[in-house]
């Protein structure tokens, strides 16, 4: 899974769709700040996990039409979806410290197994204890209901932050895409 930080500007970008066009980054800093043994992105089975998902509130409303129809919530900066409401990238605010806190410890993992009768993937973008905060929603992506994200609802703003998704669209969300880190640190 490809994670862009460019500092210059304090952007970054998660790919959660495999990017149309590869490309090698030349200009990588993360090794200058974590040995290469210590970026993985873990994957375990894990129902326990995933029943975890069950005591959070799943809203009604898409993703999309909360953002666009209702305004319930607004993005920090831009969430790129393609016609079907399926995220393909996350564009947020992102510190070099912060990132680099994020892949030293693992947040960035993988669980997989049962949850509401589908076998489905979950993938974290944040710590697991803040995946997992009681005031975080769900959200499908689409009528479907075969991918959801997990948003945090900053209150002062109703800025939503995207801590995961869960999908059981390996066609849209490879697991052979998702589980190789590719981050990259610019400057």
């Amino acid at each position: 899974m490809r994670i862009t930080f460019d500092a210059t500007d304090g952007m970054g970008y998660i790919y959660l769709m495999p990017p149309k066009q590869q490309y090698y980054n030349s200009n990588n800093h993360l090794h200058k700040y974590l040995e290469q043994k210590n970026v993985e992105i873990p994957m375990a089975r894990n129902n326990e996990i995933l029943r975890r998902l069950d005591r959070l509130k799943i809203s009604n409303k898409t993703y999309k039409n909360a953002v666009y129809k209702y305004s319930d919530i607004h993005m920090e900066y831009c969430n790129d979806m393609d016609k079907d409401g399926y995220i393909i990238g996350i564009e947020l605010n992102l510190r070099k410290e912060k990132f680099i806190e994020l892949i030293a410890n693992k947040a960035f993992r993988i669980f997989y197994g049962d949850w509401r009768g589908k076998v489905v993937s979950l993938l974290t973008l944040d710590l697991i204890d803040k995946v997992f905060s009681p005031d975080n929603i769900i959200y499908p992506l689409n009528s479907k209901r075969d991918a959801f994200i997990i948003v945090y609802m900053e209150p002062k703003y109703k800025v939503g932050l995207v801590k995961a998704l869960i999908t059981s669209r390996n066609d849209i969300y490879p697991i052979d895409y998702l589980k190789v880190p590719d981050f990259v640190i610019s400057k």
